[in-house]
């Protein structure tokens, strides 16, 4: 944005006209008097300054993400504590919706406390990963991301790990997928964060997210072989880079995977109706295919 009143700019106009240069700020010369009448002397108007042309330096918005690169090694001692209280009450039969309501009134009575709001979070993740809907999950969170909740970065492996498990759920963004690399190197046998980890890097245009989500989902398998979704996961896997690629054989791993997780997934789960569907449409496809090629 260029700053010139009236006078300096017609001034500028003048200099440029003249072949004066200026830039920046120009000390004018005084113009010599001017003789009315012989013996009177009209005294040389002052110099107007021009004032400098001052470019804004642009500013550049925060990243969303930018909470994605504190350090998850700091001291985690009240963390740690109060996710194992929660753990333990919600084990013992306490409703955790009861809880989130407890602690999300008291963490709104203290904004910008890191503790309380540490508690109200992780009240609400346990809640969000209990909700078989979409809606109920973004019932369960909401609140949380208002900024005047904003605290200072906390270098807690449990805090940060709070925060990339409710982000997975709502914006498995790419931005968070160094963050769960990061807490893995922290706690390597975290099934909730290397499971978000694995759908942030669903991507069937990459070939080396591809093969780290399935590592990841091979892992969570090789942990507990009875667990349905990890198998869920892996059939997510290959069915988009079979509708990215059509390759016969990525459609074949994704039908297996799935017919697997139907398998062993409870007839309440949600998810079911839809594995058996997509397994049933994997293999027609691939049967029409194959007779297609056939001479």
């Amino acid at each position: 944005m260029t700053f010139l009143n009236r006078s300096s700019l017609t001034l500028s106009v003048l200099l440029v006209s003249t072949g004066i240069a200026c830039g920046g700020s120009v000390a004018v010369a005084s113009p010599p008097a001017v003789t009315a009448k012989p013996g009177i002397v009209i005294p040389a108007a002052k110099p107007v300054p021009i004032l400098p042309i001052i470019t804004p330096t642009p500013q550049v918005p925060a990243s969303p993400w930018a909470w994605t690169k504190v350090s998850v090694t700091g001291d985690n001692a009240v963390y740690g504590r109060i996710r194992k209280q929660i753990d333990t009450a919600v084990a013992q039969g306490r409703d955790p919706e009861i809880l989130l309501e407890k602690y999300r009134t008291a963490a709104q009575a203290a904004a910008g406390d890191p503790v309380t709001l540490f508690r109200w979070a992780y009240a609400a993740y346990v809640t969000a990963s209990r909700q078989s809907s979409s809606a109920q999950i973004f019932d369960s969170i909401k609140g949380l991301s208002d900024p005047k909740y904003a605290v200072v970065p906390v270098p807690s492996y449990d805090f940060n790990r709070v925060r990339f498990l409710i982000a997975a759920l709502t914006d498995p963004n790419p931005a968070l997928a160094d963050l769960g690399r990061r807490l893995l190197g922290v706690s390597q046998d975290d099934d909730p964060v290397e499971y978000a980890l694995a759908g942030i890097l669903l991507d069937a245009y990459s070939p080396p997210k591809t093969v780290e989500a399935l590592g990841l989902a091979q892992g969570l398998i090789n942990q507990e072989p009875s667990r349905a979704e990890p198998y869920a996961l892996v059939g997510e896997i290959y069915y988009l880079r079979w509708k990215a690629h059509h390759r016969e054989n990525d459609g074949e791993q994704a039908r297996q995977a799935y017919l697997q997780y139907v398998q062993l997934a409870p007839d309440s789960d949600s998810f079911k109706s839809r594995a058996v569907r997509l397994a049933d449409a994997i293999g027609n496809k691939l049967k029409s295919a194959s007779s297609e090629q056939k001479p």
